[in-house]
Parts: structure tokens; sequence; C-alpha cells
């Protein structure tokens, strides 16, 4: 369904079932099938831990551990609107990661896509914030297989002493 803007109607204009039909049923079709969707993902890892820096767990993420995360894009995504790293750290600075993706769809080569980058520069502040990485997922598309990897870039952080990684967020919108 496509939306069509309602014509502006009158006292006394006859509202007949294709009217109705055009600017009512079609229109709020439309709306739904184009819902947008949230997921938060939560962090994989074996060193989760818990302290006055999160009321719950996370992955603690420092030169020594990495972050992965596998996940699968549902079949009713049609665009991806924001793919997320949730994160904080203990005190502000500046923190250096790498990243890396694989993906494909069922019948596709394991490493059919992949996307990385390196030393990626983030400013924190100790307050819980979004890593955006949907750069990395250029190509992802509906019953697509993903992984992602984060860990610690080789340049030392500056005044950051670890990152508590709480999961990623995907956005996406329904086709």
């Amino acid at each position: 369904m496509t939306w069509t803007t309602p014509t502006t109607r009158s006292t006394g204009d006859l509202i007949t079932a294709a009217i109705w039909n055009q600017d009512m049923v079609d229109n709020v079709q439309h709306l739904h099938d184009r819902q947008v969707i949230q997921y938060l993902l939560p962090a994989l890892s074996s060193n989760y831990q818990s302290s006055p820096l999160a009321p719950h767990n996370y992955a603690n993420l420092q030169s020594t551990y990495f972050v992965p995360w596998e996940f699968y894009i549902p079949d009713d995504f049609a665009s991806l609107d924001s793919l997320d790293v949730v994160y904080r750290a203990d005190v502000g600075g500046t923190a250096y990661l790498d990243a890396s993706t694989v993906y494909a769809a069922d019948g596709e080569a394991w490493n059919n896509h992949t996307g990385s980058w390196n030393e990626q520069s983030v400013i924190v502040d100790g307050n819980v914030d979004l890593l955006d990485v949907s750069s990395l997922f250029a190509s992802v598309a509906a019953g697509d297989y993903c992984t992602l990897r984060l860990t610690k870039g080789s340049t030392a952080w500056s005044g950051v002493t670890y990152l508590a990684i709480f999961g990623l967020r995907l956005i996406y919108t329904r086709g």
C-alpha cells in the first residue's frame, strides 16, 4: 500500500465505500506496514560484571576482552534505521575501538559481506551513549545471519579505564 493524501471534506460530502477505503483503510494499512521495530541485543561475553557503574550486568571492554554479537535480521526487515552499541564509560575521555563484521544469508558464502574499522575514536563522557555501527552493515538484508566483534584498539585510551557494553540496539522499518 502507498500513502494517499486524504482529500479535505466539507459538511454534506457523501463518503462512499471507495472514498473510505482510499482515505482511511489503505492509509492505516500503509502506516501499519511501515512500522519501526526496535530490539536490544545483549552483549555476549564471558566477563559479565556488575558495579555502581550499572544497575545490571554488562560486558567489560578492556584490552584483553572483546565483545561479540550474533544475530539474525528478521524476515519482515525492509531498511536499517540504526544499529548502535549501547555503552557507558567509567569516566570521560577518548577510547579507540576496532570492529569487524561478517554476515550472509542462507545459501550464501559465510563471509559474503564483511566490514571493519580500526582505531575508531570515541569521545566518552561517563553517560550512557550510542556508538553507530550501521556503516559496517551497508548491505544487510532480511534473512542475514550477522556477527559483530568489538575490541579495544591498539591506541592508548585517554582517561578511560573501561567501557561497560550493555548491548546492540537494532532499529529497522518493516517491509
